[in-house]
């Protein structure tokens, strides 16, 4: 509720009164729900310091938390960080879904940049990630607007 109205600072609160002086730890829902708000009213620093809190909290962030973070920097114009942050939850071993793929392929596509592209399709299959309906529209639109 804090998160969709925006209330930034009571959530702050609330999220470091619980942790620090309640002792409470946080599932990895609750995250992904503060991350998801945190991108959607472009507090991507907040949802990025979030992001390094939830080791401390014993958790492991999860594909969601990552595609979340990777979608709202596509929709800056920060591809390059996307890619790097795909590069180290692939590192880390999270499953990386077929929505991941997709939001980099159309920000590489958004940007004109065609032979990268194509490589995050080309992977896709290669990590066990079979693309869906959503990666051919994706690759289409590409093409079919000149960016491939």
């Amino acid at each position: 509720m804090l998160v969709n109205t925006k209330q930034f600072d009571a959530v702050h609160e609330v999220y470091y009164l619980g942790v620090s002086q309640l002792g409470l730890k946080f599932d990895t829902c609750c995250f992904n729900i503060l991350i998801k708000g945190l991108c959607k009213w472009d507090k991507l620093d907040k949802a990025f310091e979030l992001l390094d809190e939830i080791p401390k909290q014993g958790r492991r962030p999860n594909a969601k938390m990552y595609s979340t973070l990777m979608n709202c920097l596509r929709k800056h114009g920060r591809i390059d960080e996307a890619f790097e942050l795909f590069e180290s939850t692939e590192r880390e071993g999270c499953y990386l879904d077929a929505f991941i793929f997709n939001t980099l392929i159309y920000g590489l596509c958004k940007q004109g940049r065609v032979t990268e592209g194509t490589e995050p399709f080309s992977r896709m299959n290669l990590k066990g990630c079979e693309p869906d309906s959503r990666s051919y529209q994706v690759v289409l639109y590409g093409l079919l607007v000149g960016f491939f």
